[in-house]
């Protein structure tokens, strides 16, 4: 089972992901010192780590992002509940580490380690 998808492709092996929260809108301090606020609304932005992937795994999201052109594509995370409750966000690529890794008795020399960043539209 997927933690996340992007464009309904699972984000294979994810395992840490941090979630921030930006606040639209104005705020001011009146005359007499008090805070006001008036909030637009408030947008998320997730960062993804995943674990190592083989680098067909890899291609394959980076293939995703490509097909977008890199502009607005589908995101979803089980948070979401059920995966028509998906988004539309951005999605670029943070970092792309090369890593070597053993998998299912499989060595893997050319494998990645992706960092995704996630940006709510």
């Amino acid at each position: 089972m997927s933690v996340a998808k992007i464009g309904g492709y699972p984000i294979p092996y994810v395992y840490a992901i941090v979630i921030d929260r930006e606040i639209l809108g104005d705020e001011a301090r009146t005359a007499s010192g008090k805070l006001r606020r008036d909030i637009v609304a408030v947008k998320r932005t997730w960062r993804l780590q995943t674990r190592p992937v083989t680098k067909s795994e890899a291609d394959t999201i980076l293939s995703v992002l490509q097909t977008a052109s890199h502009g607005v594509i589908n995101f979803w995370i089980d948070d979401f509940g059920d995966e028509e409750n998906s988004i539309p966000a951005y999605v670029d690529v943070e970092s792309e580490e090369r890593v070597q890794f053993g998998r299912g008795g499989v060595w893997h020399p050319d494998g990645r380690q992706l960092s995704l960043i996630v940006v709510e539209q």
